[in-house]
């Protein structure tokens, strides 16, 4: 049984996990100027902050595990509005900015989305960048052919478990009726060295007697 588990603790080890990571340009459709806002890191791209809608949209869906806007010229007050179609329909949530930043929290195959940045202020506002955090198609199907895989070496590791509970259940009756035994055998022993002791008690008894009647008779 350990080496059995040796085996399923080996399985777990030499598994590549995939992590999220940020998503490239690539997998962006880049027909708008929007599209250059994608982890950008230059202030040549970066776009006015306008109340209207920044849409982005994807060359195959993308599983989306977090959106992340920098800007720069919004209070702490006001909210980004957040826009976004996946397999299950259109959705949407808005967002308070924090130091000129905010994130949206997913974990969904994404088709597009869209942000909205609230009403212009005083300052003029800019928006700076745009990163998305997921993984590709083809990485969330290897994903989830991982968390299969898993999910079989969790049920296997239960199997054993299972196993090692049930042997330890079963070790541990023997063990009570063994000390049942023992308690019950310790029991007859004492009762028997008692019996023994009234014998001794009895023959010191008859060998007195005797003694006397001997001496009895000699007289």
């Amino acid at each position: 049984m350990t080496a059995d588990i040796n085996e399923l603790r080996s399985n777990l080890e030499n598994e590549e996990v995939l992590t999220t990571y940020e998503i490239p340009i690539n997998l962006i459709n880049m027909r708008n100027r929007t599209a250059r806002l994608i982890n950008n890191e230059s202030p040549d791209n970066f776009l006015r902050g306008k109340n209207s809608r920044f849409e982005f949209s994807f060359r195959e869906p993308v599983y989306v595990s977090s959106i992340t806007v920098k800007t720069r010229g919004y209070p702490n007050y006001v909210s980004l509005g957040f826009y976004w179609e996946s397999l299950y329909g259109a959705k949407e949530k808005s967002k308070k900015f924090t130091e000129g930043k905010t994130s949206l929290e997913l974990g969904e195959l994404l088709t597009k989305f869209a942000i909205k940045p609230p009403r212009r202020y005083r300052a003029t506002p800019e928006i700076e960048s745009v990163n998305i955090r997921g993984l590709s198609l083809k990485d969330f199907d290897e994903c989830c052919k991982q968390a299969r895989k898993l999910e079989e070496h969790k049920e296997s590791i239960q199997e054993e478990c299972d196993k090692k509970i049930s042997a330890a259940n079963e070790a541990e009756q023997k063990i009570s009726e063994l000390e049942h035994e023992i308690a019950k055998m310790e029991t007859e022993v004492s009762t028997l060295q008692a019996q023994v002791a009234d014998l001794e008690q009895d023959i010191d008894s008859k060998e007195n007697e005797q003694d006397t009647l001997s001496r009895a008779i000699s007289e």
